[in-house]
């Protein structure tokens, strides 16, 4: 999916009507009531619910039915799920990149299309902020991004070096192991792809 210049990425309340423009359904995620109910009794899981609230994400789906289908029942672990949202009703609490999320897992036919909507215009923006961001001695700035897909966080890092890195975190068992390192390779794969395309020079004109 080659592009001339680096679209602007998904970050403001104004995006989730254009993500709906563009024909996608989103879903606000929540913590659970069962979870609500223990956070409250138990300091250990309070303490370890404490920091997800940051990766609260609208997640983002190719199709009514789709999005409907994932809010039926909580995600896997029963602490997070998902309700059906109106882009006028998205809640933005947290003022960093990637305010959406991909709602479809690496094995759902949708998960391609809102990867490209929602993660490559986000891997771009760190492309572009790792190549502009050479100090005196040559070397870059670690920069890097977290992205959310059904639930699990990976952050995409670019070293000093330039060498890419994704790292996978699965909250309260949201996807199997195996599906988070599947998805981390396939973020890894678009990553690299990004950066060898930001080495043309015309990759920019």
């Amino acid at each position: 999916m080659m592009r001339d210049e680096p679209p602007e990425p998904f970050r403001t309340p104004a995006d989730a009507y254009r993500l709906t423009a563009m024909g996608f359904h989103l879903a606000e995620q929540v913590i659970t009531a069962a979870a609500r109910a223990r956070e409250r009794r138990d300091v250990e899981f309070r303490t370890n619910l404490a920091p997800l609230r940051e990766f609260l994400r609208p997640h983002v789906f190719v199709d009514r039915a789709a999005r409907d289908s994932a809010c039926r029942t909580p995600m896997r672990g029963d602490v997070l799920a998902l309700e059906p949202v109106d882009a006028d009703e998205v809640r933005f609490r947290w003022r960093t990149s990637c305010l959406f999320a991909i709602g479809h897992g690496i094995d759902d036919p949708g998960f391609e299309e809102v990867a490209y909507a929602i993660a490559d215009p986000e891997i771009i923006c760190l492309v572009e902020r790792s190549m502009r961001g050479r100090g005196s001695d040559g070397k870059r700035g670690e920069q890097s991004i977290y992205l959310t897909v059904s639930g699990a966080h990976y952050q995409l890092r670019v070293d000093e070096e330039g060498q890419p890195e994704v790292r996978v975190k699965v909250p309260f068992g949201v996807v199997s192991q195996d599906e988070g390192g599947r998805t981390a390779m396939w973020l890894l794969d678009l990553l690299v792809g990004r950066l060898e395309f930001s080495n043309a020079p015309e990759a920019w004109v």
